[in-house]
């Protein structure tokens, strides 16, 4: 019979990301961070299909890019 908890940890590492902007402003790094996610469950019973979860998301609080945009004038 296994633990009725379990516990996770997830890691999520982002290289080197950048962007080339012009107008003399040149590279804008985005990358090199790494995400810390945790979390933890407990099941009610032996079968394991009933579970309460908790997780905690960017465990550090890191401040990240998620994704580049550029916009242009019409």
């Amino acid at each position: 019979m296994s633990a009725p908890v379990d516990v996770n940890v997830s890691l999520l590492h982002a290289g080197d990301v950048f962007d080339t902007v012009g107008s003399g402003i040149g590279r804008v790094d985005y990358g090199d961070y790494t995400v810390v996610d945790v979390g933890a469950g407990f099941y009610f019973d032996e079968g394991r299909r009933h579970r309460l979860g908790l997780r905690l998301e960017n465990l550090f609080d890191e401040d990240y890019g998620t994704s580049i945009g550029r916009g242009r004038r019409d």
